[in-house]
């Protein structure tokens, strides 16, 4: 273990500084920031929607089941690499199969005896409609093999769909009432999970092609993508402004200018990749910007 992080981590450390970069980058390769990330954006959408107190059972839920999902994920694309994996996130779930298949037994047996325990009927029915719709995904672009389906079926796209149902669907559920405004946030948050995915598979090209991993950019091409990347970007701004004109809640516009933060640091990391690539900071920010709802509800909790 001391060997794998050595290789991707920089020289002259302190024994000290050595064991907590170890174990934040176990816990970064283990997808526990994304988690908490997705728990952060999960209790700022329930303030949004005024649901209040927080539900802490189903966003502690929430982040249990995005650990889940991405420790199954990464162990399926370790146990598909021929050879032996040349990313440090890869290497890892390689090298601890055993370990993490029994963590993801007990993980699954406590999320769903909680979930019977804590959840409202509403938020168990939608989160096994949301299960079944990411297994047929999962089932589909591993049994399909033409280039079709290649060209159809990106896992980009999924984990957006699914990271911005399950955080929104959480207050969707229990929200007392919808408007125009709360879809179109969804829709911005969205744009900056598939504007994330998109980014860290544009970094990532070099690896995916040598693991023979598949990816939206792999398939499309850099430059292809690089327009594709763009295009977020701008589409996500359009999204901004049409939002800013509809509304004059105070709130609103901080949670607005807080993904507008999110989506112009990713920005940031995809103009400038010679300075991010470096001992994969672009990961290490690019997920660090799902923690920014977090900071924003403890704001507005403390200052209003």
């Amino acid at each position: 273990m001391k060997t794998l992080i050595a290789r991707h981590t920089p020289n002259r450390l302190s024994k000290e500084s050595f064991r907590i970069l170890h174990l934040l980058q176990i816990a970064q390769w283990m997808s526990l920031d994304v988690a908490v990330g997705a728990m952060c954006s999960a209790a700022l959408v329930c303030r949004l929607l005024d649901i209040w107190p927080l539900p802490w059972e189903p966003i502690c839920i929430l982040g249990a089941v995005v650990l889940l999902i991405y420790t199954v994920d990464h162990l399926f694309d370790a146990q598909h690499i021929p050879g032996k994996p040349v990313t440090g996130r890869h290497l890892f779930h390689w090298q601890h199969q055993r370990e993490l298949l029994v963590f993801t037994a007990i993980l699954t047996l406590f999320t769903a005896f909680a979930a019977l325990l804590f959840l409202p009927s509403r938020l168990i029915v939608f989160g096994t409609v949301l299960g079944t719709l990411v297994l047929l995904y999962l089932w589909l672009v591993n049994t399909l093999k033409s280039g079709q389906a290649r060209r159809w079926f990106h896992k980009e796209v999924c984990v957006a769909f699914v990271y911005t149902a399950g955080i929104w669907g959480v207050g969707f559920v229990q929200a007392k009432s919808l408007s125009a405004i709360h879809w179109l946030l969804a829709f911005a948050f969205g744009l900056v999970v598939l504007q994330n995915l998109f980014l860290f598979s544009w970094y990532e090209l070099a690896e995916d092609i040598q693991q023979q991993q598949r990816s939206a950019v792999e398939i499309w091409g850099q430059e292809s993508s690089r327009k594709v990347l763009w295009s977020l970007f701008i589409v996500f701004a359009g999204n901004a402004w049409l939002l800013y004109s509809m509304t004059d809640d105070s709130f609103i516009y901080r949670v607005l200018l807080g993904f507008g933060m999110m989506s112009g640091i990713l920005a940031m990391l995809f103009a400038f990749p010679k300075l991010f690539r470096k001992n994969y900071r672009y990961r290490l920010i690019g997920d660090g910007v799902f923690f920014i709802p977090g900071f924003l509800l403890l704001i507005h909790l403390l200052f209003t």
